[in-house]
């Protein structure tokens, strides 16, 4: 028979691990052509409110060096914020070979847990992803993505930032787009590593680019304003449309 002091800490250890550590997963299969494609997922989890999944198709694109990268959003569908959220990609080629995975954590909303991550996604929230890789973009010829988090406890961050004024949309020499404008710390909390995320998407609506960049001298006290530049990848003739999300720490 198990001593009941045994009994009573496995008892604790489970409860604890089914409402405050539980790993989750979202799976998608996605194959035919490499630059046109569709994806369904499903919802693995087996915690109630839990619904993590892929918005719209992942985007295949060829990198400047004629590696495949990997663009999209995902979407809480569910009842619960959600922390740490990633995707991974697994490549293959014709032969349905295994060629690589790799993986990144979305760009979405900050939440704090022991310290603050944009890693997050609140009920309604959508988050960009991009997955880089070393794999010729040629020699993939399908790939399957599936999406993990976690259900740690999360809170809102002391923290607020907002743009002031407009922002320029202008080019590099290469004719690749660049944003730049300024931004505002509005709360009464002080954050340092300020950045903005940019999220560029084509006339379709795929996510093309997701690029960042930190605010002049990283640090923003409450109340101060920094100015910004974000340059991407991409050419200003290709985006369509954008959006921009803050990441900072505190």
């Amino acid at each position: 028979m198990m001593p009941a002091r045994r009994y009573l800490a496995l008892i604790v250890f489970v409860l604890f691990c089914l409402t405050g550590c539980q790993t989750t997963t979202s799976t998608s299969t996605t194959s035919g052509s490499s630059t046109s494609t569709t994806s369904t997922s499903t919802t693995s989890s087996t915690l109630p409110g839990t619904n993590i999944a892929f918005k719209g198709s992942i985007n295949k694109r060829q990198s400047e060096t004629g590696r495949a990268d990997f663009y999209g959003e995902v979407q809480n569908k569910g009842t619960t914020t959600v922390g740490y959220v990633k995707v991974h990609i697994t490549m293959k080629n014709a032969s349905r070979e295994v060629l690589g995975t790799n993986y990144s954590h979305i760009d979405g909303t900050v939440r704090r847990v022991s310290s603050n991550t944009n890693s997050c996604l609140r009920p309604g929230d959508t988050g960009a992803f991009y997955v880089g890789s070393s794999i010729n973009y040629s020699d993939v010829a399908s790939f399957e993505s599936w999406i993990d988090w976690d259900t740690y406890a999360t809170f809102a961050p002391s923290a607020s930032f907002e743009v002031v004024g407009s922002i320029t949309q202008g080019s590099n020499a290469a004719g690749d787009r660049k944003y730049s404008g300024q931004a505002k710390n509005k709360s009464a909390t002080n954050a340092t590593f300020v950045r903005l995320i940019f999220i560029s998407k084509d006339s379709a609506g795929k996510v093309i680019d997701d690029s960042a960049a930190y605010v002049t001298g990283t640090d923003v006290r409450s109340g101060e304003t920094r100015s910004f530049i974000v340059q991407t990848s991409t050419a200003t003739t290709e985006i369509a449309s954008y959006y921009y999300l803050f990441d900072w720490s505190e």
